[in-house]
Order: C-alpha cells, then structure tokens, then sequence
C-alpha cells in the first residue's frame, strides 16, 4: 500500500479557488480516516483493514461517479483509492478468515504415521475446536459492521465464503468418519457447511 503521503490529492488542477477549497476537504477527510482507524489498529487489525477498505471504496465509487470531482482530484487519484480498497480486503482476508481456517490443516504424515487412532481422533478433535472457537470470535466482531455498498459487500462475502467453506467441508469428508467412530463428531461438528456459508454471506448486514 501507498504511505500516507501519497493519499492526498495533487496540486497540479487546483489553480480555482473552489478547486483548492475542495482539495482541501478531501486531504483533511482523508487525514482523519486514517487517525480514526489508527486508533485500533493494534487492537482490532482485521476490523481496521475493514474499516479501511470500506472507506475507501466509498471515496473510489463516489469521485468516479461525479465528472466534476474527478476533474479536480484527477483519474490516478481515484484508482489510488480503489487499489487502496483491494490492498485492504487482501489483509483483511489475512489477517481474518485466512489465520483461522489454518486451524484445519493437519499434516497426514504427522496424523496417521506412529500414533494410534485414538491419538488421531483427539488431534482432530482439537483442530476442530480450535476453529470453533476462532469462527465464533471473529464473527461476532462482525455483528455490528455493516458494508454500505452492495457490490463490495458481494464481492467481501463471496471472499470469505471461498476462503472458508471449501476447506471445511474437506475437513469434515475428510476425517468425519473417524470422529463418528467414537460418537464425538456431533459433540465438535458445531456447523455444517451449508450453515457456513449461510452464515458467511449473511455478513457485514449490521445484525447479529
């Protein structure tokens, strides 16, 4: 991503004095984004990444959207923002769903090579408790956020679903049979992966 400096517009088509006063709003609108969201950034880095990437394309749809805004602010400008938007959903993906889908991933040659079958079940079990916990987190930061544009928030929701169903449901045709030998896949199998993805592309509505 491009650093603070290069969010502001150019000087080179503001010779009007409403040019300039214009100019002048968007640099201070843009300042104070990115204060605002700096304030949680180390706390909340997935719902900063968010929260930018929100902002943004909303400068990006909106400047491409009024001929005499893109005149003053320029056509690079409005693609920075855009590009801007893009970098920001790429770590919020991530920092997000990316980290907590990881929880599935089990090595076949540490799984089933030198350890028994109860050993593996209670690896599993762990791994999928583990994702349990991780999901729940991450989605109830989620409750209260809400993507205004419907595109983005297509685009967002379409991201996260491929991000996590896939795997999930691999996960559970995967090593399913081997958690039902012993009666415990009901006990860890919280969702199916159709409630996933029910869920998942319910999110960013600003409701639980």
């Amino acid at each position: 991503m491009k650093d603070n400096n290069a969010t502001n517009v150019s000087k080179k088509n503001c010779d009007r004095p409403l040019s300039r006063a214009v100019v002048k709003i968007v640099n201070a609108l843009v300042f104070n984004m990115l204060e605002w969201a700096s304030s949680f950034k180390e706390e909340e880095p997935v719902l900063f990444h968010l929260f930018l990437c929100n902002n943004y394309w909303y400068l990006w749809v909106n400047f491409q959207a009024s001929p005499e805004l893109k005149a003053v602010v320029g056509e690079t400008w409005i693609k920075d923002k855009k590009q801007e938007a893009e970098d920001h959903m790429s770590l919020y993906m991530k920092e997000g769903w990316e980290k907590i889908v990881h929880n599935l991933n089990v090595s076949t040659s540490t799984t089933f090579t030198g350890i028994s079958r109860a050993s593996t079940r209670e690896l599993l079990k762990s791994k999928l408790k583990a994702f349990n916990i991780a999901f729940k987190d991450l989605y109830e930061k989620h409750m209260k956020w809400v993507v205004p544009d419907a595109k983005l928030k297509e685009k967002m929701c379409i991201k996260v679903v491929k991000c996590i169903v896939p795997s999930y449901r691999t996960y559970l045709q995967t090593y399913g049979p081997l958690l039902e030998q012993d009666g415990s896949k009901s006990k860890y199998e919280k969702y199916s992966a159709q409630d996933l993805e029910r869920v998942l592309s319910g999110l960013f509505q600003g409701r639980s």
